[in-house]
């Protein structure tokens, strides 16, 4: 039995190099979003350099009223279905005429987590109220609500949560839902707002951010390279439409891709360092290739985890080598 093919209708991000197509065209140039912290003092921590996003919840449909109560993970998400939905020529339906052939899928470290921090910090420290929605907007799976009720979005719902994976994941569960018949439309994708001290101090705790360089912002993340020490915390959003090709065709939509196969697995092992042979990363790449019916010798891209730390890219060197050979110089 064939499986049904799956594309992509539209295209939406809020990112440290600005919006989808200047996300693009920022990469093919080779610039940087990484600069100096901004959003809190951050002159104490040997890690001063972020991926921050500029954001104005203003200038997109988020109700004010909505927007003090909503965290900045669930704002981005907001911002960048509507990116999606303008790019795919879909109409949004803001919570009317609610379509249960329509999903959403969004992939998250822990999105919400700064706004339970800073509630936290505010009630304990300064003896502010407690907002009566903080805890409910802190939860992780309020980005894909917000993302459901801005679309009308009442088919399968999905919050996934599998740290830098996470993302790519949900983009396999859309492609999951969709070949099984169950949506003609999923909005997926992945979502985080970590930039946060608490959240830097815990990662310099376990001496995994890269913290050379701090005065040359753009120099700092150097993955795959001798000089290495670590990644570089960012935030922001994407969100794609995926849609089945029957779908995409019957409306004339603009068909910027199509998405063939995906695979997970777990290293069945440490908590945080990976399998040091790459064994759980290769079986995945072998998986999906698998799954999407084709070779590696079709394969011309790759887009690495490249963490910047010693353990991760030898592992994932390792996986690369063991399943692409040769090609993998």
């Amino acid at each position: 039995m064939s499986k049904q093919r799956v594309v992509v209708t539209g295209l939406g991000a809020i990112s440290s190099l600005g919006n989808a197509n200047e996300f693009w065209q920022g990469l093919l140039a080779g610039r940087s979003g990484i600069r100096k912290i901004s959003r809190f003092d951050a002159s104490s921590m040997k890690t001063q350099v972020a991926g921050e996003v500029d954001f104005d919840s203003s200038y997109f449909d988020v109700p004010p009223k909505h927007a003090r109560r909503m965290s900045r993970a669930s704002l981005l998400a907001q911002a960048a279905v509507q990116m999606s939905l303008a790019d795919s020529k879909l109409t949004p339906s803001n919570g009317q005429n609610q379509s249960e052939r329509c999903g959403v899928a969004l992939g998250t470290a822990n999105a919400g987590f700064e706004l339970l921090l800073e509630t936290s910090i505010d009630y304990r420290l300064k003896g502010t109220r407690i907002m009566p929605m903080a805890l409910i907007n802190g939860l992780p799976n309020m980005p894909s609500h917000y993302v459901s009720a801005y679309t009308g979005a009442a088919g399968p719902f999905h919050t996934i949560s599998a740290t830098c994976a996470s993302g790519t994941q949900a983009i396999g569960v859309g492609l999951d839902q969709i070949r099984a018949g169950r949506a003609d439309v999923m909005f997926v994708g992945g979502v985080d707002t970590l930039i946060h001290p608490d959240v830097m101090m815990a990662f310099e705790a376990m001496t995994v951010l890269a913290n050379k360089y701090s005065d040359q912002p753009e120099r700092v993340s150097r993955p795959f390279d001798a000089e290495r020490g670590g990644f570089v915390m960012g935030e922001g959003c994407g969100i794609l439409v995926l849609e089945s090709l029957e779908h995409a065709l019957g409306r004339s939509a603009s068909i910027h891709g199509e998405v063939l196969g995906y695979a997970t697995s777990s290293d069945a092992g440490h908590s945080a360092a990976p399998d040091s042979e790459g064994r759980g990363a290769a079986n995945a790449m072998l998986w999906a290739l698998e799954d999407a019916g084709v070779s590696h010798a079709q394969v011309g891209y790759i887009n690495a985890h490249g963490t910047g730390t010693a353990v991760n890219d030898v592992m994932e060197t390792k996986a690369i080598k063991r399943v692409f050979g040769e090609r993998a110089y």
